[in-house]
């Protein structure tokens, strides 16, 4: 939350990716232990994100916004990981490439309505739409 905004970026687009990139690898070492648990971790990760968006209908401050958001995604790339199938697995690549370029493309903007209105609360900055048009796109 207190984070500077450059530090949040750098987390969301390498950060996150490269622990995508570990769990492939420890999966891919560990194949008979995914064949076993298989089933018990894809429903713990696809609950865990149902949880997490779940709670985004909650919050009030947009940086915690994006950042349970960006939870909700990486329980769907566990879940694509470990489903070890060839949907599961372009899904989980292309969750990863959108997230690493949404997520940063959005604490761009955060910070932009942030200098703008000096807060990061969504209630206050409900009409900043009507000021700036483009942070539409």
């Amino acid at each position: 939350m207190e984070a500077p905004v450059a530090g949040s970026i750098i987390l969301a687009a390498i950060l996150l990716k490269l622990g995508g990139y570990g769990l492939t690898r420890i999966v891919i070492t560990f194949n008979y232990i995914n064949k076993l648990l298989a089933a018990p971790i894809i429903s713990i990760a696809l609950i865990g994100g149902v949880i997490t968006s779940i709670i985004c209908l909650r919050q009030t401050d947009i940086k915690s916004l994006i950042a349970y958001s960006s939870v909700g995604h990486i329980g769907l790339i566990v879940a694509g990981l470990i489903s070890n199938s060839k949907l599961g697995i372009q899904a989980r690549i292309t969750i990863i490439i959108a997230h690493g370029l949404r997520s940063s493309a959005i604490f761009c903007i955060a910070n932009i309505n942030y200098f703008i209105s000096s807060t990061r609360r969504i209630i206050l900055t409900k009409g900043i739409i009507s000021i700036i048009p483009n942070i539409s796109i």
